[in-house]
């Protein structure tokens, strides 16, 4: 029978209350008792794994017939019989089939072999782990397959790198686990985490040539949050810095959130593009529906930004605001942002000064 746990209960409900809103619950479901509803409680152990396996060698298409889902299947291509086990490892209990085979050459969309989700390269192929990628990225069907190297040299990933990962050897179970558990819910999600910008080396070099404090409370950079509170009229407001890992705000206005990691980033994205970025509604947007952000606190629903740019070229964040409802924004509101940050761009070459 299926479950469904209650969690994240409001802290003041009385342990009656939460039991009047499971119960009311219930009363809803059609047709009665088709889903088991109960209260999450503190210290309640749920064993959510099944007892489906997780490895499947050869029947391929036994594999789609049971999960229906191209999400569910990693293909792993690589000779070494070590590797091949820590694999097996890394997905048991996991609801992933793995299909391992030994060729290193470019998988075909066709009865005999399986429809990948996800492909993991062994990066000391003797062929060349990074040819193969460039090879199958050429293939129309797996253009945007994601594809993690597991060890050998860090390829250079480039035009891989939105949807491509190299997992640095050694590394352990625990951490193949996460990573395959990551991307193989990224594909199943519409959460897209942002391409890594061609010039990525000299961005970051440009960054850090400013000397930014990171830290927020400077009035030369809050005057500019407060104005664009203020002037759209939203609850937040930030000058975001992308860094190599993370996003961090030199100023921030509504939020005492010091940073955040870039996979999240929606200013990882605006970076890319010369013009301000509108997201009027992150629900229903395939890039960020299922970001934890927006289905978290501090639930983003509305999003604009304009790329910071310094005078090499190189855009190193963005002034944007957000909001918690959807909003449309107009020619001239986006005219109004970008102009803001280009007073701001102005102040941060003063300050590289």
């Amino acid at each position: 029978m299926k479950q469904l746990a209650i969690t994240h209960h409001d802290p003041l409900r009385t342990d009656d209350a939460i039991d009047q809103v499971v119960a009311k619950l219930r009363e809803s479901i059609t047709p009665a008792g088709a889903i088991e509803v109960f209260g999450a409680a503190e210290g309640m152990i749920l064993d959510y794994r099944g007892t489906r396996s997780s490895i499947v060698e050869e029947d391929t298409a036994t594999a789609d017939q049971a999960l229906g889902s191209r999400e569910a299947i990693v293909l792993l291509i690589t000779q070494d019989q070590a590797l091949l086990e820590k694999m097996r490892q890394s997905v048991a209990d996991e609801p992933i089939f793995l299909h391992a085979r030994e060729s290193a050459s470019v998988p075909q969309t066709r009865e005999n072999e399986p429809v990948a989700g996800l492909i993991l390269i062994d990066g000391e192929l003797p062929a060349g782990a990074l040819a193969l990628a460039r090879a199958i990225r050429a293939r129309p069907e797996m253009a945007t397959t994601p594809i993690l190297f597991l060890g050998g040299t860090e390829p250079t990933l480039g035009n891989f790198g939105e949807h491509s990962e190299w997992l640095r050897a050694p590394f352990s179970v625990e951490y193949a686990r996460s990573r395959i558990r990551t991307w193989t819910m990224r594909g199943a999600f519409r959460w897209l985490r942002a391409s890594i910008p061609e010039n990525e080396s000299e961005r970051l070099k440009a960054l850090r040539a400013l000397n930014l404090v990171e830290a927020s409370g400077d009035e030369r950079f809050d005057r500019y949050t407060r104005l664009a509170a203020a002037l759209f009229d939203v609850p937040y407001a930030l000058v975001s810095i992308v860094d190599d890992e993370r996003q961090w705000f030199k100023s921030k206005y509504g939020t005492e959130i010091e940073q955040t990691p870039r996979d999240v980033s929606f200013c990882a994205h605006a970076i890319h593009a010369p013009d301000v970025m509108v997201v009027n509604d992150a629900l229903t947007d395939s890039r960020f529906g299922d970001n934890p952000t927006v289905v978290g606190p501090p639930n983003v629903r509305f999003y604009a930004g304009t790329p910071l740019v310094l005078p090499s070229g190189h855009a190193i964040g963005t002034l944007c605001i957000l909001d918690d409802r959807p909003r449309e924004f107009s020619d001239r509101d986006r005219a109004r942002l970008a102009d803001l940050g280009g007073l701001l761009e102005a102040e941060l070459s003063r300050f590289a000064a």
